[in-house]
């Protein structure tokens, strides 16, 4: 796995091109937050089969060495009352989920989950980012 290491901090990403993503952050002088999500989004390009932008996201961190633990999570639109689950059904689907009336949790537009690490990213950034929004998702940009 890449790793990239600044004055201000290590990068790691299984793509090289997202680490520098990272990196390129730190080096400008920001902060990890900046880092992260300039990491995520970079990945989001470099390898969406793997680590899209299209799925939850939960970013867990500290301001510094000795600061305030913060979490930030993309929305939740599921719930536990959501779905009237089948009773004594065996599980279905490629997770073996349990069985729900008329298999909503698996097809339909009720199966789909909003992605939610979109918002997360860029509310970290609202939150805690240095830069730009614009300066840190550039390196995720296509060229050309």
């Amino acid at each position: 796995m890449p790793e990239i290491s600044t004055d201000g901090g290590l990068v790691v990403a299984n793509d090289q091109r997202a680490a520098d993503a990272g990196a390129l952050m730190l080096s400008r002088g920001s902060n990890a937050v900046d880092a992260i999500v300039a990491t995520a989004f970079a990945i989001a390009v470099t390898e969406p089969f793997l680590s899209g932008i299209g799925d939850g996201a939960w970013i867990v961190g500290h301001h510094g060495p000795t600061g305030d633990p913060f979490l930030i999570n993309g929305p939740i639109t599921a719930s536990s009352d959501m779905f009237i689950a089948v009773q004594d059904a065996d599980p279905v689907g490629f997770y073996g989920w349990p069985k729900v009336v008329d298999d909503e949790n698996i097809i339909g537009p009720r199966s789909i989950g909003v992605p939610g690490a979109v918002s997360a990213l860029c509310l970290a950034h609202e939150r805690l980012g240095a830069l730009e929004l614009r300066s840190v998702m550039e390196p995720a940009i296509p060229k050309g």
